[in-house]
């Protein structure tokens, strides 16, 4: 009998063994299910120091990539990868896009065109237009250059020269003018001439009197 009470002690620790091997595995398994599923918080909107401490937080690796994004300040995240409440890969690395706060302008599109779709343009790009009409003979109405170009602040002013009419010489009429100085001028003659006469006579007239 010795030996088979033995045989089952052995089977029941052998068993008991299993057992725990298994719940530690399945123990182990749902805590890599839960960490695979660790959602990723969302960061989109917070400044770039900010994001970074959340996610550090978390337990989770921060990749910064900053990129020139129109309207938004620097430092800004504006994207993220994975997106808010996914779950975070096994990298465990979370990509953040930050903005530089900086646009890139350049005469192409803008030089050239009409001054109302040139500074639409602009103002797409988070930029104020200011403009200055010059005077031109052709091209009425389109854009002739602009201030700057590259890679300028967010928000800055652009000021555009816009071609304009060139003003038209005044001619100033000297007809009449002259027609009135002509007619002035005869008048005086014909009276100079007329008290000449008169003087004339008056003398013929005062001799014969004698």
């Amino acid at each position: 009998m010795a030996p088979l009470r033995h045989r089952s002690r052995r089977r029941t620790a052998v068993f008991s063994g299993v057992g725990l091997v298994t719940a530690l595995l399945v123990f182990a398994g749902v805590d890599q299910l839960r960490a695979e599923r660790l959602p990723v918080p969302d960061v989109v909107g917070l400044d770039v120091v900010s994001a970074s401490n959340r996610l550090d937080d978390e337990g989770m690796e921060v990749r910064r990539k900053i990129v020139d994004h129109p309207g938004s300040p620097a430092g800004l995240v504006v994207r993220q990868s994975p997106a808010a409440g996914t779950d975070l890969p096994e990298s465990g690395r979370v990509a953040v896009v930050v903005a530089s706060g900086k646009v890139a302008v350049g005469a192409r599109g803008v030089v050239g065109a009409e001054f109302e779709a040139a500074a639409a343009r602009l103002t797409k790009l988070g930029l104020v237009v200011s403009r200055v009409d010059v005077p031109r003979a052709t091209g009425v109405g389109k854009v002739v250059s602009l201030d700057k170009t590259g890679r300028v602040p967010d928000g800055a002013t652009i000021t555009l020269e816009v071609a304009v009419a060139m003003a038209q010489p005044t001619v100033v009429s000297t007809t009449g003018s002259s027609r009135a100085t002509a007619q002035g001028e005869a008048s005086s003659s014909k009276k100079a001439k007329q008290g000449s006469s008169k003087g004339k006579a008056k003398g013929k007239g005062k001799g014969r009197k004698k």
